[in-house]
């Protein structure tokens, strides 16, 4: 897919990008907690013994709706209210309900804040990546707004969808094609292990 819009969503960061003139623009993004980590707290909190996204996917599965606070804020997400929300519900009711609705409400208020980064930038394609787009149910949700909306869908595979070095190096390797030599030799780089990506 050629200049997509770009859905990051991993532990630490949530977030909706563009490539724009060599520089990757953040327009939407969390404004408290990564959509991994929010899920990974979650899973400690009802105490699973394996506190990661793919185990409380699991245990979603098949779980009925509770009704769950739902924070977008334009094209940005607020996480922790619904986490607080949900620890509560889970003492008092089912721990599969409210990790299925938990889930389902993170992903709608995600969908909702990409279709309106689709329609601010008329953007055709949408790229979903980062360790949480490994999800299934997130991505046919994507899927379905997409064939809605006339967009083309794409998702890289699961082994790229997570921290890798393959992923860091071919960001670099286009940022030094696209800055045509302009870019520091390895040599005198310092590490900036909480860059942003729209300071590159």
């Amino acid at each position: 897919m050629k200049n997509p819009l770009v859905l990051y969503l991993s532990g630490g960061n949530s977030q909706i990008i563009i490539r724009k003139s060599g520089r990757s623009p953040v327009l939407g993004e969390t404004l408290d907690i990564g959509i991994g980590t929010f899920f990974d707290s979650f899973a400690r909190e009802i105490g699973m013994e394996h506190a990661h996204g793919s185990a409380l996917e699991k245990l979603a599965e098949g779980g009925g709706y509770v009704a769950l606070p739902y924070s977008v804020k334009g094209m940005n997400l607020v996480f922790s209210g619904l986490l607080t929300q949900a620890g509560k519900a889970a003492k008092t009711g089912s721990k599969k309900d409210v990790a299925h609705s938990l889930m389902e409400t993170a992903f709608a208020m995600t969908c909702e804040a990409t279709e309106r980064a689709l329609f601010l930038t008329k953007k055709k394609c949408l790229v979903a990546c980062g360790g949480v787009a490994q999800n299934r149910r997130l991505q046919n949700m994507l899927r379905i707004m997409c064939k809605e909306d006339n967009v083309k869908f794409g998702v890289a595979p699961d082994e790229f969808n997570r921290d890798n070095g393959a992923m860091i190096a071919y960001a670099g390797e286009v940022l030094c094609r696209e800055r045509k030599g302009k870019t520091e030799m390895p040599e005198g780089l310092k590490p900036l292990p909480n860059q942003r990506i729209d300071k590159i």
